[in-house]
């Protein structure tokens, strides 16, 4: 009853305005979608990334308990999950150690309830308990796009040192760069920045230091898909050239690992040096390098309910395995490392696509029940205005942390135009500086609907400015049908400023600028700031604080 009387605030008519898509239409694909039973589902991603994101999600993801679809062949599914690897395995415990740190105090991105902070309480007991100073996510995890803008603002507190490892906030956050740029730059403000990182790119060049790290192809990992898998996946990653980087003392190449392996050691930190960690039988082990740590979480891949084979000879030569044979072998148990040599020769551990379905069900099901309306969002309130969150799906406009609609600052009169990124099929954030791969695509375009373009006189091929209350950007103008009108669209990943897109002196040596990399735009320089919200900030979603990099304001015009 909750979810009706909350859909029905507005009507079919109203929904259509919002969305731009016809009233005929929406019933046409509503009627579509509930004519199949559980075999019919509804997803989405990356384009919920505006500040409405968290109720928009979450009405797709409803939609799915309509129609009670989830673990039915056909329907929903939570994904296949992954075998155990670096947590508490049948080989090692790779999770529990005398002497364990655990972390004690206020996340700096302000991830529990307002209601449990001493500034609730204080305020609370002066009569207005509501707003907090800075928005607060009980229900995240992380935001990463709090993380510098609460340092600098000191709220909840100051960083006296930053370490950054293989992340580019202020080119991957919408909106941070130019608030930022001058404060990063300051000692005063942040004393310390370590970089890990195999680039100098646009965050990391703030750094006092930069320690370097490998990359793909010369180091060990482990993965799971996110999504998109019925059965366990557990891809496991082996060096397959030598890192070109220094070497330290015992001759193992200086990365994120043996970096954090030394600082710990220097530390005195348990679950590092000669008794680290255990194996299942209690023996005490080392851990000094990065392979005593990876190769034993693949062991526990390997050996988790019916263990894999062993490898064959032939098969360590014709996967290039036997180049670091001698790792596992000085590392794992004899009846070890011939199982993860053969999981290596595959590229990790993959269950059967057989055993995707039980009968009509999947196999791996999601343990929990949907809930149609949600008691713990629906009973949290914001901490930027005092209102409870709705316990439902529901429709909002574009909003500030405090609720207010992002129109009521930035009028459609004077912004008519949404920015929208997406993510190339052809070019990431980090590939752009591989020239071969700029050959199918050296930079990317500013992506208009054609009778957009007419109005405002803008031809295929003409140069543009987009400009935003954050930022502006330039480039070449594409025109598409494929784009809804009103929308300008540009893939991410290409406009850099750092990466090698500028010179840089190292030792005293200039390394000259590659300006092939600083081709096209880059969207995420026209985000905008939160206008309810004091200090350095940037737009997010006002639920869990994910940053705002669809649906940026702005207007365009030719050069």
């Amino acid at each position: 009853q909750i979810l009706l009387e909350e859909a029905q605030r507005f009507s079919l008519a109203e929904y259509s305005q919002a969305c731009g898509v016809p009233a005929a239409k929406i019933v046409e694909l509503a009627r579509d979608f509930t004519s199949h039973g559980r075999k019919a589902m509804a997803d989405c991603h990356g384009g919920t990334m505006h500040s409405n994101g968290f109720f928009t999600a979450y009405a797709a993801a409803m939609l799915n308990a309509m129609v009670g679809n989830l673990n039915w062949k056909g329907g929903s599914s939570a994904g296949g999950g992954k075998f155990p690897d670096f947590g508490e395995g049948p080989r090692y415990d790779l999770a529990k150690f005398p002497g364990k740190v655990k972390p004690r105090g206020v996340p700096l991105s302000r991830m529990f309830s307002y209601e449990k902070t001493t500034e609730f309480k204080e305020k609370q007991a002066q009569g207005q308990a509501y707003p907090a100073a800075g928005p607060w996510f009980p229900f995240s995890a992380a935001v990463q796009g709090e993380f510098i803008p609460a340092a600098l603002n000191g709220y909840p507190y100051a960083l006296k040192a930053l370490m950054l490892w293989n992340t580019n906030p202020l080119y991957g956050q919408a909106g941070l760069y130019e608030q930022v740029k001058d404060k990063l730059a300051d000692a005063k403000k942040l004393p310390l920045i370590v970089a890990i990182d195999p680039f100098i790119n646009e965050s990391s060049r703030f750094a006092d230091y930069i320690v370097p790290d490998t990359v793909l192809y010369e180091s060990w990992g482990a993965t799971t898909p996110w999504a998109g898998h019925l059965t366990k996946v557990s891809s496991l990653r082996w060096p397959v050239v030598e890192p070109p980087l220094e070497k330290m003392a015992d001759g193992q190449p200086i990365c994120m690992e043996t970096f954090v392996v030394a600082l710990a050691k220097h530390l005195g930190l348990p679950g590092f040096g000669d008794k680290a960690m255990s194996d299942a039988e209690g023996r005490v082990l080392s851990l000094h390098s990065p392979e005593e740590y990876y190769l034993r979480g693949y062991a526990n891949t390997c050996f988790a309910g019916k263990p894999v084979p062993d490898v064959k000879g032939d098969e360590l030569a014709l996967t290039g395995v036997e180049r670091v044979l001698p790792q596992l072998q000085a590392v794992l148990k004899e009846e070890e490392w011939p199982k993860v040599a053969y999981a290596l020769a595959r590229g990790g551990r993959f269950e059967p696509a057989a055993k995707s379905y039980e009968g009509d069900w999947l196999t791996h099901r999601h343990p929990l029940p949907l809930q149609i309306y949600n008691e713990t969002v629906g009973t949290t309130r914001n901490s930027m205005n005092g209102t409870r969150y709705p316990g439902v799906p529901t429709w909002l406009p574009p909003v500030c942390a405090n609720g207010e609609p992002v129109e009521k600052h930035y009028p459609r009169e004077q912004w008519p135009f949404a920015v929208v990124s997406t993510k190339s099929q052809l070019q990431s954030p980090h590939t752009i500086g591989e020239a071969r791969l700029r050959q199918i695509q050296p930079e990317n375009g500013i992506v208009l609907h054609p009778d957009d373009a007419a109005a405002l006189g803008i031809r295929q091929g003409d140069r543009i400015r987009v400009t935003s209350p954050g930022g502006s950007i330039e480039g070449v103008a594409v025109l598409r049908h494929g784009i809804v009108r009103g929308a300008i669209g540009v893939e991410h990943g290409y406009g850099h400023w750092g990466l090698g897109a500028a010179a840089v002196v190292i030792d005293g040596r200039e390394v000259a600028a590659d300006r092939q990399r600083a081709r096209g735009a880059a969207a995420n320089l026209l985000g905008l700031a939160d206008p309810s919200r004091t200090g350095i900030s940037t737009l997010a979603d006002m639920v869990t604080g994910a940053n705002a990099r669809q649906g940026t304001v702005a207007r365009v015009n030719k050069i």
